[in-house]
């Protein structure tokens, strides 16, 4: 798919925290690198730009596996009821 799609992807790097950013900062990169100099090679099938469409694709199926990952261990913590600072009679 075309590296204008995996820009979508940058407004999202500030809110991902661990590992995460980084992952998604390699997958918009990679097309970038792609798509302009690399591209006539890519569609001769050489290996080296091949090698970075199956590392980009890597990325991203990392990033969504490691977002759902915390999305449902999220999801399945239990709600920890928040402290209410109690009032002290004078």
């Amino acid at each position: 798919f075309s590296p204008q799609y995996v820009l979508w992807l940058l407004p999202f790097i500030p809110l991902a925290t661990g590992r995460l950013p980084w992952i998604l900062a390699g997958a918009v990169i990679l097309p970038v690198v792609i798509f302009p100099w690399l591209y006539t090679s890519l569609l001769q099938l050489d290996p080296f730009p091949l090698l970075l469409v199956v590392a980009r694709n890597g990325l991203l199926i990392a990033a969504w596996v490691i977002a759902v990952f915390r999305l449902v261990r999220h999801a399945s913590a239990p709600n920890q009821p928040q402290e209410t600072p109690s009032r002290e009679e004078p």
